[in-house]
């Protein structure tokens, strides 16, 4: 029989070990199993991993993820094209790509804080696509435990400009309704 003892609590042991499925394992809390039973754990564990990445990959909304110090780890197609971009032009970088100072100042000194005390943010923010033109989005940003977040983000430009319209047709009939009444 093989015994693997695993004191760093990583799965590189683990991998290496998979390879003999009746070893015994002894996990960082000294908590002895089955090799065979980890890797059927493994198994299921990645294959829902995958089901939730395609998920993510297939969805309209742009999702992307940052890591601690805001640097673009994970983002699906939707999240890049509300810029206009390919994924592989932003990951890597910073959120603070997407935005122009104005709106940088906006988010580290509002939206951050916020983000901080509630764990949760959401709100319109004005991005900036690669050509330099606005693009407004809804944005719901999530903290995660690690220190990065989740942004959840939707470009709203054509109901911001229903909305314009709708706020221009409400004001033209308010104007006409006070004139018909100071008329008669």
């Amino acid at each position: 029989p093989v015994l693997v003892v695993d004191k760093r609590g990583d799965d590189t042991v683990v991998a290496a070990a998979s390879e003999a499925p009746r070893a015994r394992y002894v996990d960082p809390n000294g908590s002895p199993r089955q090799m065979r039973a980890i890797v059927e754990e493994a198994t299921v564990t990645t294959a829902r991993v995958r089901r939730q990445a395609a998920a993510m990959d297939a969805s309209l909304t742009g999702i992307a993820v940052l890591d601690e110090v805001g640097r673009y780890v994970y983002m699906n197609d939707a999240h890049a094209d509300i810029f206009d971009a390919e994924p592989a032009t932003l990951l890597g970088g910073t959120w603070q790509q997407i935005y122009d100072d104005d709106r940088i100042a906006y988010i580290e000194s509002e939206v951050f804080p916020q983000l901080a005390a509630d764990g949760v943010w959401d709100g319109e923010i004005v991005g900036r696509r690669v050509d330099g033109s606005s693009v407004p989005q809804q944005v719901h940003l999530t903290e995660l435990e690690d220190g990065g977040l989740v942004c959840v983000n939707r470009d709203i430009t054509d109901e911001r400009r229903h909305r314009d319209r709708l706020a221009a047709t409400r004001e033209r009939v308010e104007t006409l309704m006070l004139a018909d009444d100071s008329a008669g």
